[in-house]
């Protein structure tokens, strides 16, 4: 199929923005990203060298390509195409206030961005069990799920990055219904001593 006009965003290598040499060698693999259709690994490669996908996401995007078995490749990267017109400058986004990565620390005044359940959008009630472990991204200082979650709940998280986070957190933050009562066993009970002789 035609290749449509590029957007114009620089190039985002989807297996690592520190390692330009590492890229996809199972091209055929199929990618599933929250919200989007399914995808296989050499179109969202392409997508990436052409320039579809938005700076801002580009960090997001490297965990989802983990299935496209990502290896060092020594090869030349694609020369750009010469601009015809000149690009206008993209819309500047919100700056995020830096949240504390200590979960008892005082919060910062909120960017004022929507409430964001990392664990499920649409239901309140699922919620991550393991605060201690750490999410890493591309780009982002490593935080606990605690303060990630911490930082949704609280509005540091923009809406669009929301429905990203969803799909890296849960496996690692072992998000889980909390509206689903735990069963609790029963304490043993301690019998009277009988007047009978045993």
């Amino acid at each position: 199929l035609p290749i449509p006009p590029s957007p114009g965003f620089p190039p985002c290598n989807v297996c690592s923005q520190t390692d330009l040499t590492l890229r996809i060698t199972l091209p055929g693999a199929i990618i599933n990203i929250p919200n989007q259709d399914p995808t296989t690994c050499e179109s969202f490669q392409l997508a990436g060298d052409l320039g579809f996908i938005e700076e801002q996401f580009c960090p997001f995007v490297t965990p989802f390509a983990n299935v496209c078995g990502c290896m060092p490749v020594q090869e030349s990267q694609p020369t750009p195409a010469p601009t015809l017109a000149p690009i206008p400058p993209p819309t500047p986004i919100p700056t995020r206030p830096p949240f504390p990565a200590t979960p008892n620390a005082p919060i910062p005044p909120s960017p004022g961005f929507p409430e964001c359940n990392i664990c499920d959008r649409n239901n309140p009630n699922v919620r991550v069990t393991m605060l201690q472990a750490i999410i890493a991204i591309d780009g982002e200082s490593p935080l606990s799920c605690g303060t990630l979650q911490r930082a949704g709940d609280n509005g540091f998280i923009e809406e669009q990055f929301c429905d990203l986070l969803q799909g890296l957190v849960s496996p690692i933050c072992v998000c889980i219904d909390q509206s689903t009562p735990v069963p609790t066993t029963a304490a043993p009970t301690t019998l009277a001593p009988s007047p009978f002789p045993t």
